[in-house]
């Protein structure tokens, strides 16, 4: 009987020494950030903490969003695409940029949503009179019965989800977020051009 080879596992390179090492603990030079408003007493302890509960935050918020797209049948993108469209219907029609700049994706990609749920019969397109190359679209009355088949649903878990903010909570969250969007984007960029400058080195 033969023996089993046990395969060969590549040497580590010892961590250098300004690395954490093992059992011990985060110090000032180990800090995750360096504006002094978001560090108390020169730790930045609490804006980790923040960080983590930011992190759970999102991915919960994304399993809301698919549970809800499952009530009708869709995906959570795709419950958000039907959204965008209910909310502009009443006043003018949605374009497909519109979508894209409200769900923080490509066109390309708002387009491939958008022809799924043409697909379904929940959305119609028409030509866009100020744009030969776009179009409109609009909720068909099956689109509109989905939505409105929603809407208690969505009182019942949002009433939870944000439950304990006051009026003053609510505006200031409101403030936050659109400032966190933008930075967001642009951390993204930040870390795009750390990651070049890796693979340039």
């Amino acid at each position: 009987m033969r023996r089993a080879v046990r395969p060969r596992i590549a040497p580590v390179d010892p961590a250098p020494a300004s690395r954490v090492r093992a059992g011990r603990r985060l110090g000032a030079r180990d800090r995750t950030v360096n504006r002094p408003e978001l560090l108390i007493d020169g730790s930045d302890e609490a804006f980790r903490a923040l960080v983590y509960g930011l992190l759970t935050v999102a991915i919960r918020f994304d399993r809301l969003r698919e549970k809800v797209g499952e009530l009708i049948g869709l995906t959570g993108l795709q419950y958000h695409v039907l959204m965008v469209v209910a909310e502009r219907d009443a006043g003018r029609a949605a374009s497909v940029s519109d979508i894209a700049l409200a769900l923080h994706v490509t066109g390309a990609y708002a387009t491939m949503e958008i022809a799924k749920l043409a697909d379904k019969g929940l959305l119609t397109k028409r030509p866009n009179p100020s744009d030969r190359r776009g179009v409109l679209l609009a909720l068909t009355p099956a689109g509109a019965r989905a939505v409105a088949g929603m809407i208690p649903h969505l009182q019942e878990i949002n009433d939870v989800l944000f439950a304990g903010l006051t009026s003053a909570d609510f505006a200031a969250f409101r403030a936050i977020i659109v400032r966190m969007v933008g930075n967001t984007e642009r951390s993204l960029a930040v870390a795009d051009a750390i990651l070049a400058r890796r693979d340039a080195g």
